[in-house]
């Protein structure tokens, strides 16, 4: 009786903790330009969207209330949302309640030229750390800002670089395992000089905002930080947009991994013949992380988001873009409770108006699933089948309309395969391919992205 028991209760925890991996591509607006400046899964795995409005939707992307407040960033707090936005020289701090009703609002206006905040998040005492800059005569630079629980200040410093005070920005901070703080962003270096230009710039700070380290990153170009997270490991990933180590003609997104002093344990770049830009990245359950931004050297369109899985080392594991015929941009992701991701921005190539809030939820390999005006419930997963997959390079893939193109890519992000297809199905012969991962993406209509995943050659 005893092991019948034990394995029910195994059988039983295993249904309660199993989840299906939902995927959506979502936009949200009127005819007004809008976008989504940040996405957070909600306790009740839903999500909440800051941007220029604040939007709740469902686990499948379904609109549940949205608010008229304005945001450089919205995140979670026990029991309610915590939004951050800025009308230089005030900003703004709007506590709401889990129906998005305001609890509380307050106001920091203490710079006498500039006060920026660009991201806000809960801290265990439960108060809340920001980052933003800060111009005064009192002491210019980086801002990292502490609030108690109702958005009164408790602390604020500022760090700058020495030549250039007035000019070093935070956008992202975080606390820390030892209760201190990080924040990362940008500074200019030599700024009244001829060869002045733009560094990465990372302050660790002690639990009262006490400088401990700080590290400058970059070359003779401009190289700015855009995202800080410290992973289970105690290191620290930074997204970042590098313009003076790019192999491209302009700028690629870059990833760097710090230890826990500072030090730096390795830095990648990613990106095509073009412009790439990081925004922000997530450290993954693996010891990887996900970086994203925007690239305009992939795709149908002008810029789409882009998007870059690696391991522990920074090396690629996938990368996706995702967009149409217009412009897109990822802002913000995070991992998932069920291992996918879900990722904000904007985009014009779907929605309503010029350009619209987007939202987009994969699974743990980057695939989605959209709306296509084909299937009667537009949260249902398009039947597609590829067969054989693993294959010696040849295969053949089939959905249930008709395919309008398909596209092969490979792990840098080139394009080794296009076909424009009228049929619902299509063989596909890369026996001259090297062995090895590659991923596909499927087109239906004019240039309407419908699928993507792997394929693997081996």
């Amino acid at each position: 009786m005893k092991t019948n028991l034990c394995i029910f209760l195994i059988i039983l925890g295993c249904i309660q903790t199993s989840e299906a991996q939902n995927t959506f591509e979502r936009a949200y607006g009127s005819i007004a330009f809008e976008e989504a400046k940040s996405v957070r899964q909600t306790s009740d795995r839903g999500y909440i969207i800051g941007g220029t409005n604040q939007v709740k939707v469902d686990s499948l992307g379904n609109e549940q209330w949205t608010k008229p407040y304005p945001s450089t960033f919205a995140n979670t707090t026990n029991q309610g949302y915590i939004l951050i936005n800025s009308n230089s020289p005030t900003i703004t701090f709007t506590k709401t309640d889990l129906n998005g009703d305001t609890l509380w609002q307050t106001n920091y206006s203490q710079g006498i030229w500039a006060n920026h905040g660009r991201y806000i998040e809960q801290v265990e005492d439960g108060g809340y750390i920001v980052a933003g800059n800060f111009q005064s005569v009192t002491g210019s630079g980086m801002l990292l800002l502490k609030l108690d629980s109702l958005g009164n200040k408790l602390w604020q410093r500022t760090f700058s670089e020495p030549t250039s005070a007035a000019f070093c920005y935070g956008f992202s901070a975080q606390q820390t395992n030892d209760n201190g703080y990080i924040i990362a962003g940008f500074t200019y270096i030599d700024f009244y000089d001829t060869t002045r230009h733009k560094d990465i710039f990372i302050v660790k700070t002690d639990s009262l905002g006490n400088e401990q380290w700080r590290k400058y990153f970059g070359g003779i170009k401009d190289d700015l930080g855009s995202f800080v997270r410290q992973d289970n490991q105690g290191n620290y990933f930074i997204a970042a947009t590098t313009n003076s180590y790019s192999t491209s003609t302009q700028s690629d997104m870059s990833l760097i991994k710090l230890d826990s002093n500072g030090d730096s344990l390795w830095t990648q770049t990613y990106g095509g013949n073009l412009k790439g830009i990081a925004t922000g990245l997530w450290p993954t359950n693996d010891g990887g992380c996900i970086l994203v931004g925007q690239s305009n050297s992939f795709g149908n369109g002008d810029f789409n988001g882009y998007i870059v899985k690696t391991n522990e080392n920074g090396d690629t594991l996938w990368t996706k873009n995702y967009g149409g015929s217009g412009v897109e941009a990822i802002n913000s992701v995070q991992q998932t409770s069920d291992n996918g991701y879900v990722m904000s921005g904007y985009t014009n190539s779907i929605g309503a108006g010029d350009f619209d809030m987007f939202l987009l939820k994969t699974d743990s390999l980057g695939n989605y699933t959209i709306n296509t005006g084909i299937n009667e419930n537009p949260n249902s997963i398009l039947k597609l089948d590829i067969y054989p997959n693993p294959n010696n390079g040849i295969f053949s893939i089939q959905l249930p309309f008709k395919i309008s193109k398909i596209e092969i890519i490979n792990l840098v992000g080139e394009t080794i395969y296009l076909e424009v297809v009228n049929n619902n199905k299509a063989k596909i012969d890369l026996r001259k391919e090297a062995k090895g991962i590659y991923f596909y993406q499927i087109y239906i209509g004019e240039n309407k992205k419908v699928q993507s995943g792997k394929i693997i050659l081996k």
